[in-house]
């Protein structure tokens, strides 16, 4: 995470004004291919990395319309189909290679490769082809949303903002981020904590009933499917007062968290797998980042959001970095 990031920053230029969205889209695509294929870049790794940003940087029409839209001869539809087969194809031929060299590796694939089930076999090629999916599709957009919108409400609110470079330096002494500041920065955390309660980027979550009940006095049968809009849940007066503020302070104390009224990464059994990986990438993203730069408006029209299958914003966020 740190050296992806601290790439993408050797590029930054005090002035410049940056469209934060694609920046973080970078910063996570990157930290998702090391994981899952180590740290070094060959040129298979950055096939794959374009593939995935053109694959899942706009998954919308690809999931809500009908299948027939991949088959017009569309030039988005084209160079969709094409970077599928190029990822399909390129996840292929990393797996077959690990495979062939008898050496699993010490990433995300490596741990695919050896693990086993309780009857002693290991994962097919489909299986490995599909987690890797998952991992592309769960860990790509999701974690650059939840760094957009953090960016745009360190902007908006300046003494936040300075707030949180202070306690970065007093953890780091004036030095570099390390992985293991990571659980010192109490503050930047509570920051991404309050911006995944505002700007949740995935908005809405659904679940089936398992049972006949009732919400209030609706009667709800069995196999109900039923979608809940975190978005709405999060800004609830009920649990969280002056909902609309920004305020990471509400998150710092030992006031208790009322069960299944803050859910950024679901709730259950199956809330997302990678939710602390999220946050270290989220909070390590955020503390490097301001360790060199401040972030200011260059609109003052305020973001509005996009709610397709994330919750994306509605026009491109430019944000002026700044010295510290």
């Amino acid at each position: 995470m740190l050296k992806c990031i601290s790439r993408l920053l050797s590029e930054w230029r005090v002035g410049d004004v940056r469209d934060i969205h694609a920046d973080m889209m970078r910063y996570t695509r990157e930290t998702i291919c090391s994981v899952l294929f180590g740290g070094e870049f060959t040129p298979n790794n950055v096939e794959i990395g374009n593939a995935v940003s053109v694959v899942f940087g706009d998954l919308r029409a690809e999931i809500l319309y009908p299948p027939i839209w991949r088959r017009l001869p569309l030039a988005r539809s084209i160079r969709w189909n094409r970077a599928v087969k190029r990822l399909n194809r390129s996840i292929r031929e990393t797996v077959r290679a690990r495979r062939d060299s008898g050496e699993p590796g010490i990433d995300l694939l490596g741990s695919l490769l050896r693990a086993r089930d309780s009857d002693g076999h290991s994962m097919s090629d489909e299986q490995l082809h599909d987690e890797i999916m998952t991992f592309f599709l769960a860990g790509h957009e999701t974690a650059a949303l939840s760094l957009t919108w953090a960016a745009y409400l360190l902007a908006t609110h300046p003494e936040t903002q300075e707030q949180a470079a202070k306690e970065i330096s007093v953890v780091t002494e004036g030095g570099e981020i390390r992985a293991e500041h990571y659980p010192q920065l109490r503050f930047v955390t509570a920051v991404a904590k309050e911006a995944l309660r505002l700007y949740p980027p995935v908005w809405s979550l659904g679940r089936k009933t398992t049972k006949h009940g009732s919400l209030g006095s609706l009667p709800v049968s069995k196999g109900t499917d039923l979608w809940l809009c975190l978005h709405r849940l999060h800004r609830d007066p009920r649990w969280y007062p002056e909902p609309e503020r920004f305020s990471p302070q509400r998150w710092l104390g030992n006031q208790l968290q009322r069960r299944f009224t803050y859910a950024p990464f679901g709730i259950g059994p199956r809330v997302c797998i990678g939710q602390h990986f999220a946050m270290a990438e989220t909070v390590l993203g955020l503390a490097s980042m301001l360790r060199q730069f401040r972030f200011l408006l260059v609109s003052s029209a305020p973001a509005e959001v996009n709610a397709w299958i994330s919750l994306r914003p509605k026009e491109r966020i430019e944000l002026r970095v700044e010295q510290v």
